[in-house]
């Protein structure tokens, strides 16, 4: 037996020696040693070779880890590895390609010109990482990246760091059996993210802002699954100084029947899996996180200038009273809950939302105040129009958010009554939603040349998209709303409607025979799956939306006119998101439609054709207004001694497949950037095309990524 354990002895210390023997280090300065550059070195290394920076330089490159290694230093202030252009290789300075790696004693900072609207950029990034260790490393950014970003990665040690300026100090998704512990992480918009992940979280510092200029938080915990809640979150994690209480149900257990009314002890408060509890009087600095929490109240609680202030998730029966979420990111967040009320809660002033559901059913919402957030005051996503949502939506005050009011989109079965929604972008907003009940609510939409609003919008290209119970009683101005969609309300066929003055809004759906004429609604008119019908001599004035066609057959659209006084995109709501102002006409997924002088004047989009085909337009015009004729993904069109003017982007623009158009006797006058504009489209034809412009900078015909467009006994010159 002791000749054994000699022998394995023997065995084991000679292991050991051969991989000592086997590591090398290899060193990287700008002089005298195996490389000037870090890759360099890192290409030279073999698997458990170390790379030792020896100078504390700056290093300007990416470096990928495709090798078991060391990275490290041994200068007394840590080498920086930095880049400092828009984009980056790989959307990483350093990528960890590897596992068994460690990094250690360096700094990495990206002081580029990204702002996320590029693919963001990661200080330290890795996919599918296995054991390794990220200890003592500088992770600076310039706002907009990630300072280490890590998915479906086990069994790493995240120690001693500095995550400095990042949108994400840490992101950790899809990833377990990861410690992170004793980093500091300050002024990053979130600072630690975990999505789907099980990790140990102990001993961080983190420092964040709340106020009006800067928007931040400390921790962010989701998930769609109860066991991806499970972390370790110790309260010896501080931010701003107060410590994080995570009550998880495996690791620290969530007592039920529990009162907590001392949240302002706190700077984060998460629950999973509790039972009956009430967090009421007294609010934590960071956000409430309940996660598949039941039977429990919020209440008197609020919390502002944070990311996701409160967010549920596979919650049932919650109750939520006077809950003030306000000058936050999103004021009040549901995910796959269900069966909760929300009463006199308050969420203003939010980035985005002030009250978002996502994939949540039967819940109520009564009384509550969602005023001047940027996007939507409301936004219901229940994510599908196969199965009532049952979500109520009653008795709130909506006002002043820049998009939408309440908007519903690709859901069925809601009911919004008896709300009172004043001057937002459009009041109501349902998309791709069938069987949705709206009695009773007050509108107010400006129709101005300064502020083009709209009181009801509904959008969807197939009829049962557009089947919803829409009363007379939902007031716009003051004025009624005409919506006959076939099945709540019959549409009359053969019927002639020269009283519009008398509405709103007039919708008809599945109607045929039908003649819209004479007489004007103030807010929209839409045919929708319409045949054989005719609008003519209509106009609506500073309206988000004039005229929608969505699916409709061979109607008739004669002498109308779309005026708005609102030119150019919305495109500072949030970055990167474009929104019209707004639409002359809008005509989607229609087909053999004739539409013959009318005017879109001073619109967003002068007329707008997306998914139709075989339509003709002839003696139009569009004057002044960004894009004159906008053509989307639509087909075969026919355009006929049209007059396109004065727009300031483009007069004619033909986008994504829009192919085997005619446009013949077009005349092209004054516009300010391109007259004709062609991207991915092809085989079109262009006759008698005249183009002036008196503008130096304008070009005639613009084409990219195109093939096939051919233009004849065309005029391209300058104006008189």
């Amino acid at each position: 037996m002791k000749r054994l354990y000699l022998l394995i002895l023997f065995f084991s210390l000679n292991l050991i020696f051969i991989s000592t023997a086997r590591a090398a280090i290899i060193t990287v300065c700008s002089s005298g040693c195996n490389s000037t550059t870090i890759q360099g070195g890192i290409n030279q290394a073999s698997n458990w070779d170390e790379v030792r920076i020896i100078e504390a330089n700056d290093y300007n490159e990416s470096v990928v880890i495709n090798r078991s290694i060391i990275l490290t230093s041994n200068t007394s202030s840590r080498p920086m590895i930095f880049q400092d252009t828009p984009t980056v290789t790989g959307d990483a300075i350093v990528d960890i390609q590897s596992g068994n790696s460690t990094i250690s004693n360096i700094y990495i900072k990206y002081n580029g010109s990204n702002n996320g609207t590029n693919p963001f950029v990661s200080e330290i990034s890795s996919s599918f990482l296995k054991n390794s260790t990220i200890k003592n490393v500088s992770m600076e950014g310039n706002g907009f990246t990630y300072g280490l970003s890590l998915l479906d990665s086990d069994t790493i040690l995240i120690s001693l760091n500095l995550a400095l300026n990042n949108s994400l100090g840490f992101s950790i998704s899809s990833s377990n059996n990861t410690r992170i512990l004793n980093n500091s992480l300050v002024n990053n918009t979130v600072a630690i993210s975990l999505v789907g992940s099980n990790l140990t979280i102990s001993n961080n510092n983190i420092t964040e802002t709340h106020n009006s200029a800067l928007l931040q938080q400390g921790l962010l915990i989701s998930s769609q699954d109860l066991p991806e809640f499970a972390n370790d979150i110790t309260e010896t994690n501080l931010i701003n100084g107060l410590p994080v209480l995570y009550l998880d149900g495996t690791f620290r257990s969530c007592p039920d029947n529990q009162t907590y009314s001392n949240g302002s002890s706190y700077s984060f408060m998460g629950f999973v899996g509790c039972k009956n509890i009430t967090v009421r009087d007294s609010s934590p600095t960071d956000g409430i996180l309940f996660g598949y929490v039941n039977n429990s109240k919020i209440s008197n609680v609020s919390i502002s200038y944070s990311i996701y202030p409160l967010l549920l998730t596979g919650s049932n029966n919650i109750n939520l009273t006077k809950v003030t979420t306000s000058n936050d990111y999103i004021g009040q967040m549901l995910s796959l809950t269900t069966n909760s009320t929300f009463t006199q809660n308050v969420a203003n002033n939010n980035t985005y939302y002030g009250f978002w559901l996502i994939y949540s059913q039967n819940n109520t919402f009564d009384n509550n105040t969602a005023n001047n957030n940027t996007l939507a005051g409301f936004s219901d996503i229940p994510g599908s129009f196969f199965t009532s949502s049952g979500n109520t939506f009653s008795n709130n005050i909506v006002s002043n958010n820049a998009l939408d009011g309440i908007e519903v989109l690709i859901g069925s079965g809601e009911t919004l009554i008896n709300n009172q929604l004043n001057n937002n972008g459009i009041g109501l907003y349902l998309y791709i939603s069938t069987n949705n009940t709206l009695a009773n609510n007050s509108i107010s939409a400006s129709h101005t040349s300064s502020s083009s609003q709209q009181g009801l919008f509904v959008e969807g290209g197939l009829f049962v998209f557009l089947t919803n119970n829409i009363s007379e009683d939902n007031l716009i101005n003051g004025l009624p709303v005409l919506y006959l969609d076939g099945t709540f309300r019959s549409c009359p066929d053969n019927q002639t409607y020269s009283n519009g003055s008398s509405y709103s809004f007039m919708g008809f759906v599945g109607c045929k025979n039908i003649t819209v004429k004479d007489s004007s609604p103030s807010d929209h008119l839409m045919f929708a799956s319409t045949y054989n019908s005719t609008i003519s001599n209509i106009s609506i004035s500073y309206s988000r939306i004039a005229f929608s066609f969505f699916g409709s057959l061979s109607d008739i659209i004669s002498k109308n006119t779309a005026k708005s006084g609102k030119t150019n995109p919305v495109t500072n709501l949030i970055p990167g998101l474009i929104i019209p102002h707004s639409v002359g006409f809008y005509i989607s997924d229609t087909e053999n439609d004739t539409f013959t002088n009318n005017s879109a004047i001073n619109n967003s989009m002068g007329f707008s054709l997306v998914g139709s085909e075989f339509n003709t337009l002839t003696n139009n015009s569009a004057i002044n207004n960004s894009y004159g004729f906008n053509l989307d993904s639509s087909f075969y069109e026919t355009f006929l001694s049209d007059i396109s003017s004065q727009n300031s982007v483009s007069g004619i623009s033909l986008t994504d497949f829009s192919d085997f158009n005619i446009f013949k006797n077009i005349v092209e006058n004054e516009n300010e950037n391109v007259s004709i504009y062609i991207e991915s489209s092809d085989s079109n034809n262009f006759t008698f095309i005249n183009i002036s412009s008196s503008i130096p900078s304008s070009i005639g015909f613009f084409i990219s990524s195109s093939n096939g467009n051919r233009l004849f006994d065309s005029l391209i010159g300058t104006a008189s």
